[in-house]
């Protein structure tokens, strides 16, 4: 989202706007290529129409705005604190299918997206079954792949660095397979995206500055000269809210 000129005020209530609604998971302030990313988790279109009939009390203070669905989110290990290569593929969100869950496994989901290193003793007091139940659900979540991993929350910016993220347009997607390769390969990288209606690959990186972007940035120019159509960069300024599981 791009905003109009408008008071900080203004800005305020907006921003209060989008972290108050239940299905925005993820909402930061943005350097260069816009004022305010954030995501939201729907079930289908009417859902997502709904929030837009809710978002569109804002017009006034919103200039632009893109819509983008994300089809592929592929998770890495911060490589760069290991120091170690990765060892896999990373971890990749997105799916073709439905899985059934119930209410237990939805508040135990719910538990462990606060807090990934809630004592199983904990989770089945605050839910109300035995322990053996919550390794029996958690085991069964895991192999239908509803639950994909374990993240830490890690506050880079006491580490000195920085979220940047690099948007590429893409000419064909004959290289996606190298592109993927090179991102798996540099410790940097903790996040690909392949989206619908946005840049055709997402890279974000957490570096110490821009300096260190500019040279990634152009050194994925000149391995990839053939097939980049445009590429874009914005930095995120500031993380208001992140939450796995919003519902």
């Amino acid at each position: 989202i791009k905003l109009k000129s408008i008071t900080t005020s203004k800005q305020k209530d907006f921003l209060n706007f989008l972290q108050s609604q239940k299905e925005v998971w993820w909402v930061v302030l943005v350097e260069n290529i816009c004022d305010i990313a954030y995501a939201v988790f729907v079930r289908n279109n009417y859902d997502f129409y709904t929030h837009l009939e809710k978002l569109s009390k804002y017009n006034k203070v919103i200039k632009s705005k893109q819509i983008v669905f994300y089809s592929h989110i592929n998770h890495f290990p911060r490589s760069y604190i290991l120091k170690e290569n990765k060892f896999r593929d990373g971890i990749l969100v997105g799916a073709s299918f439905k899985e059934e869950v119930d209410n237990l496994d939805i508040s135990i989901m719910k538990i462990l997206s606060a807090n990934a290193r809630t004592p199983i003793i904990v989770i089945s007091s605050k839910v109300g079954i035995k322990p053996q139940s919550v390794m029996y659900r958690l085991k069964k979540l895991e192999k239908k792949g509803i639950i994909k991993g374990y993240r830490t929350n890690i506050n880079i910016d006491i580490l000195g660095f920085k979220n940047y993220k690099i948007y590429l347009q893409l000419k064909n997607y004959s290289k996606n397979d190298e592109i993927a390769l090179f991102c798996k390969e540099n410790p940097f990288v903790v996040t690909t995206n392949r989206t619908i209606g946005g840049a055709d690959f997402e890279i974000e990186l957490q570096l110490e500055n821009l300096d260190f972007m500019y040279k990634i940035l152009d050194e994925i120019r000149d391995k990839f000269s053939e097939i980049i159509e445009s590429c874009e960069y914005g930095i995120a300024r500031k993380e208001l809210k992140f939450v796995y599981f919003p519902w």
